[in-house]
């Protein structure tokens, strides 16, 4: 009978594989690594479209603009100015973009795809993750390691494959000391929570 309890209230705990051991709190849940790849592309998502929108863009003025060489009668001062408005609220945008991002990270841990998976990001003991730290460590430091020529690019995939052993740390969270956990086991590692500490 005691047996049949145990296994009872073990039902709902979550897998072992999850958990973060040893070092984070047991509360913990670790984010799969599809979660943390859907994150990773929703966050990209408008730099990506930054991209495709400016190259339709230029595609379409570059022949506009010089047709007028041809004598077609496109101006071409027209077709810059125009060009010109759409890079500039395409910026704007971007940063906007990027201004949510900060505040987020500060606040919540997360990125927008980060917090539209669900997902956060941590110390590895289950603190919150200071933003210096997302910023100077896991940004900068990491993105100098992956910008090194000829082998920056073993650096970005050695850093993609990592997600897949055991703790799910990829090579800019062993430079942060940080974890990607679920939001719901971690509601202590933001802003808010630090301060009710």
């Amino acid at each position: 009978m005691d047996d049949h309890n145990e296994n009872s209230s073990n039902r709902f705990a979550p897998p072992r594989a999850l958990v973060a051991d040893p070092e984070p709190s047991g509360s913990l849940v670790l984010a799969e690594p599809g979660t943390r790849l859907l994150a990773f592309l929703i966050d990209y998502a408008p730099v990506i479209a930054v991209g495709v929108i400016g190259g339709i863009m230029a595609a379409v003025a570059m022949p506009a603009a010089f047709g007028r060489h041809r004598g077609s009668g496109t101006p071409f001062d027209d077709v810059g100015a125009g060009f010109a408005v759409m890079i500039g609220i395409l910026a704007v945008a971007f940063i906007a973009w990027g201004i949510y991002n900060i505040v987020l990270v500060y606040h919540h841990g997360q990125t927008w795809g980060k917090k539209m998976m669900g997902i956060r990001m941590v110390r590895k003991d289950g603190s919150r993750m200071s933003f210096a730290r997302f910023f100077w460590l896991r940004g900068v430091v990491y993105g100098l390691c992956a910008a090194i020529p000829f082998v920056g690019w073993i650096v970005r995939l050695v850093d993609k494959l990592m997600i897949f052993r055991e703790g799910h740390q990829c090579f800019h969270d062993v430079i942060a000391d940080t974890i990607v956990v679920t939001a719901d086991s971690s509601h202590h590692a933001t802003l808010a929570g630090s301060r009710e500490l």
